[in-house]
């Protein structure tokens, strides 16, 4: 099993290689962002949990869409 900082290169990697505007692409930069606001402990740990379960980590918003435009507050597992 890879670590936290292992697959997080893994997507960066993985998004590089695709180019911009590909789903790997958005996904590396959906991690990126997280790591911006919540810190590479906390995405770490978080992709070793997403990864053991078989999910991909989104972005959190405070509001949802329908009530207007808000900046990303973190990152959580997908349903």
């Amino acid at each position: 099993m890879l670590t936290g900082k292992e697959l997080f290169e893994k997507y960066r990697q993985l998004g590089l290689q695709a180019g911009p505007g590909t789903e790997a692409s958005q996904y590396a930069g959906t991690l990126f962002c997280g790591m911006i606001i919540q810190g590479e402990a906390a995405v770490f740990r978080l992709l070793e949990e997403a990864e053991a379960k078989g999910n991909k980590l989104a972005l959190t918003f405070p509001l949802p869409f329908e009530k207007g435009p808000s900046e990303p507050s973190g990152l959580a597992l997908e349903d």
